[in-house]
């Protein structure tokens, strides 16, 4: 995507998970303490978004000094409205696609653990529903994107996210990418359809992990299991 629009990038950055977590944390240790006559009660939140805010804006004013960038980085959705703090100009894409496929790709990227796989997916999906309840003027720089239709819908979807870049007569472009490229690497199942569980090669036990950490998200969001 960055070179149909022409801007630098790193590819996958993974800064902001690492300030994402230390803002949640932040907030809710000093939420625990709030009405009570102790200091941590007193403790500027905002006040500490805003100082991790202005560090953020300056790595990537030191990395890409011209201001204009793309970043892509898994699994930090959460993280929204730390990165609308950081710059409120962003124009923000989520993709989103089913737990089966995530986690088998975030276990041959990352060689995580199981178990600590399913959760970052269900989290993140739990980050991205959240998204759709932002305020009308925040919620505009964010625009909602399933991996499924980049590979199976590329004109409408290129149109989409080219609108919502403000570069409409892109379009034609980044339909062409989505249809030339594979947006994930490390699938090898035919991307005209979802991975289900029967696909996965899992043992019944990672069955049984999946189904009860993603089980209800996948439901929610109309997945196939």
């Amino acid at each position: 995507m960055g070179e149909t629009f022409g801007l630098p990038g790193v590819g996958e950055s993974h800064v902001m998970p690492v300030f994402a977590d230390m803002d949640e944390r932040w907030t809710a240790y000093t939420s625990r303490f709030r009405g009570q006559p102790v200091m941590a009660a007193r403790l500027d939140a905002e006040g500490f978004r805003g100082l991790m805010a202005q560090f953020i804006r300056d790595a990537y004013a030191a990395e890409f000094p011209a201001g204009r960038w793309v970043d892509k980085t898994p699994g930090v959705i959460a993280g929204l409205p730390l990165i609308l703090a950081a710059f409120p100009g962003a124009r923000i894409l989520l993709t989103r696609r089913t737990g089966t496929e995530t986690v088998a790709s975030h276990i041959a990227k990352f060689r995580e653990p199981f178990a600590i796989a399913c959760r970052k997916w269900q989290r993140s999906m739990a980050g991205l529903i959240a998204a759709r309840t932002l305020p009308p003027n925040v919620r505009e720089a964010v625009l909602e994107v399933e991996q499924f239709d980049m590979a199976n819908a590329a004109d409408a979807t290129g149109a989409r996210i080219a609108a919502h870049l403000g570069a409409p007569g892109q379009a034609a472009a980044l339909a062409a990418c989505f249809h030339s490229r594979q947006v994930e690497a490390t699938a090898t199942h035919d991307r005209a359809r979802r991975l289900t569980l029967n696909d996965t090669g899992w043992s019944s036990e990672q069955r049984q992990v999946f189904v009860s950490a993603c089980g209800a998200m996948m439901e929610t969001l109309g997945y196939p299991m």
